[in-house]
């Protein structure tokens, strides 16, 4: 019973910082608009959940066999497909790849479909998760959409 007691204890005063994903940060659209090659308003139409097995080798450094120990694992991540609205920033394009991480971890978060988000992203695909989580239309100010696009009026539909 002690050892129940005590690991409930450790759970209650434990930080929920502690359990929160390491990289968790806030993106800033300001500086997320001057470091990023493209900048689009896109709606998500559609996302799957995506299974691929990876092949990995470890070595056992305290047995004295030298072979290594390979194993075969599965990991899984969100890609969505949006809609670009409006390219505000880089390349045109119709349509937008954005990945999440593997889950199981604290940073992986999905994109919804249906939502309307500001996508920042570098190369060909975009990412969105807890460590650069893409921010909804409506959370990006004003001022600043009016800046991005001088020439177009903002979209106003947020979801």
């Amino acid at each position: 019973m002690k050892p129940i007691l005590a690991s409930t204890l450790a759970l209650l005063f434990t930080p929920a910082t502690a359990l929160a994903c390491r990289c968790a940060i806030d993106l800033d659209p300001k500086t997320a608009y001057g470091t990023s090659e493209n900048v689009a308003i896109v709606r998500v139409v559609s996302s799957s959940l995506i299974s691929e097995e990876v092949e990995s080798e470890s070595f056992d450094a305290a047995s004295g066999d030298e072979s290594p120990i390979r194993s075969i694992t599965t990991r899984e991540h969100v890609a969505a497909t949006g809609r670009v609205v409006k390219q505000l920033k880089g390349e045109s394009r119709a349509s937008l790849l954005i990945e999440t991480t593997g889950f199981g971890g604290t940073c992986s978060l999905s994109p919804q479909v249906g939502y309307t988000y500001d996508v920042f992203w570098d190369g060909a695909s975009a990412s969105h998760n807890n460590c650069w989580r893409q921010p909804l239309l409506h959370d990006v100010p004003n001022d600043l959409m009016r800046q991005w696009d001088k020439s177009h009026s903002q979209p106003s539909a947020s979801r």
